[in-house]
């Protein structure tokens, strides 16, 4: 209980506090001051806003580390799709550098022809960019995710692309190693394609080949990739190797002195499969080199350049 203090001072700034217990005990009292009073109900209201202060700075807080938290795992799975963007265009970079690795053939072993690769942002990337660096962490994030998924379809129309390319290269590359190409044997043509006469009767006669001649014992390469058809004695022929390459071509090397191969063995351009020397019908030591499509001879010599 607080009461005036009984001074009959009416203009006492004093006030009384009285404690009454209910049992009947003794009564204590205090005298306050008024301004003491005051002063503890501002210290109150004081301690209570300092209360909300710190309970409202608290909830701020808590929001600004549940917006961070929001952000990273935005900022983690933008990172996430850049990371498969960037596979994809590895993906692709990879298989660039795999057709250039086909493409490395000069003149006829060209199979496609093309510039070197060049690149670069435009002003205007650049100009984007930095728009984009200036914007909010959510607008930015809208940003990004949108080029990474136009990224990635772009990487995907690339990437099928590539494929259809690559495999058309492929095919050709494959073509191209199973079409005759250079000469079988270093040496000079003693004897071109087509009629001439024979020099053993004397009358006309249809030269299939060209005689490519040089010492005995020279080693006769295959001329493209293939596998043997023949490789035995055959008549005017002598010591004979037959390979065949698909789609219809086949080359023959005839009046060899050893044969290096044999029925059913894959070569690859390049290898020995004979030595040069003058078996068969022959008047010195020659090879006798066929090109045959689809079993009618044709002029080898516009094979023997590479």
């Amino acid at each position: 209980m607080i009461s005036k203090h009984a001074n009959n001072d009416p203009e006492s700034k004093d006030l009384t506090v009285l404690v009454m217990p209910h049992d009947g005990g003794s009564i204590h009292q205090w005298r306050v001051p008024r301004w003491f009073l005051a002063l503890a109900v501002l210290v109150l209201a004081g301690s209570l806003g300092a209360a909300w202060w710190v309970i409202g700075r608290h909830i701020a807080y808590q929001s600004e580390v549940a917006r961070l938290q929001q952000l990273q795992a935005s900022n983690l799975k933008v990172a996430e799709e850049l990371g498969r963007g960037r596979q994809a265009l590895m993906a692709v970079a990879s298989m660039d550098s795999q057709l250039r690795e086909m493409l490395k053939y000069k003149s006829k072993k060209a199979l496609i022809k093309g510039a070197g690769s060049m690149g670069g942002p435009s002003p205007e990337d650049q100009r984007h960019l930095a728009a984009l660096l200036e914007q909010g962490d959510g607008q930015a994030l809208d940003s990004l995710k949108s080029q990474v998924d136009s990224l990635q379809r772009q990487a995907g129309l690339e990437q099928q692309s590539f494929d259809e390319v690559r495999k058309y290269v492929e095919q050709q590359r494959n073509l191209l190693s199973r079409t005759p190409m250079g000469w079988p044997v270093r040496g000079w043509i003693s004897s071109g394609f087509g009629p001439r006469s024979s020099p053993f009767s004397g009358s006309e006669t249809f030269h299939a080949g060209i005689d490519i001649a040089n010492d005995f014992g020279s080693p006769v390469r295959a001329t493209a990739d293939g596998v043997v058809a023949f490789s035995g004695w055959e008549g005017g022929y002598g010591k004979l190797v037959v390979l065949d390459h698909g789609n219809g071509l086949r080359t023959l090397y005839g009046h060899n002195s050893a044969l290096k191969v044999s029925v059913g063995q894959k070569i690859r351009r390049g290898t020995i499969i004979s030595l040069m020397g003058s078996t068969g019908e022959s008047t010195g030591p020659h090879c006798h080199y066929e090109v045959r499509l689809h079993g009618t001879p044709v002029n080898p010599v516009k094979y023997l350049q590479e």
